[in-house]
């Protein structure tokens, strides 16, 4: 919790079978953070007894550990298995936040909180037919960063809420997320190398 930046949804449009979410990303660490979102090839957990296989039905999601509240999703991974990774975005220390709270330099950026749901799936139902998934970084201020994703999902079982896995890749090296103890790998001669270290997500919602 102290390490990884924490993502949350901060609004969801549905429309039939098509989805559009924003989603936030805070860096929690008092050092640089430069991460972005992918697809990811997680398939689901694999199966009591046979680790070779996965099942996409994910059960008992917390979803709020105060209200001891949990769901049960299918997950659906083909619909954002061809996701472009997005641009990096740059995540600064969480105390250089703290220190602007009050101030007019952590307002948050335009085309965040003049973010519309419906009205982008409009634009991506008339830009794509109605047919594809999208996943774009919107904006950054201070150690916050937003994404956005559109994804279209097919209907899911009875009682069963859905869920789509998407990648956090965060930079090692160069001076982002050295707080971690994880050490990049170095390449070449010059002893200077970044890469990215890959933790999976779900997203999920009620149907």
């Amino acid at each position: 919790m102290q390490v990884l930046p924490r993502i949350s949804v901060s609004k969801h449009a549905p429309d039939g079978t098509k989805h559009a979410f924003l989603l936030k990303v805070s860096n929690p660490t008092l050092g640089t953070i430069r991460m972005r979102l992918a697809s990811s090839e997680y398939l689901g957990e694999p199966v009591w007894g046979d680790q070779s296989s996965s099942t996409a039905l994910l059960q008992k999601i917390l979803v709020d550990p105060f209200t001891d509240e949990y769901l049960n999703a299918e997950l659906d991974s083909n619909e954002v298995k061809d996701l472009e990774p997005t641009e990096v975005c740059t995540l600064e220390p969480a105390e250089d936040s703290f220190l602007e709270l009050g101030t007019t330099a952590n307002e948050i950026p335009e085309s965040v909180s003049q973010w519309n749901g419906k009205q982008v799936l409009a634009e991506s139902n008339a830009s794509s037919g109605g047919t594809a998934s999208s996943l774009k970084f919107l904006a950054s201020k201070s150690s916050t960063g937003w994404f956005e994703l559109v994804v279209l999902v097919g209907a899911s079982s009875e009682g069963v809420d859905r869920a789509v896995p998407l990648a956090m890749q965060i930079e090692v090296g160069n001076g982002s997320w050295e707080s971690s103890l994880v050490q990049p790998e170095i390449a070449g001669d010059s002893g200077n190398s970044s890469d990215m270290v890959t933790f999976n997500l779900v997203i999920a919602w009620e149907s």
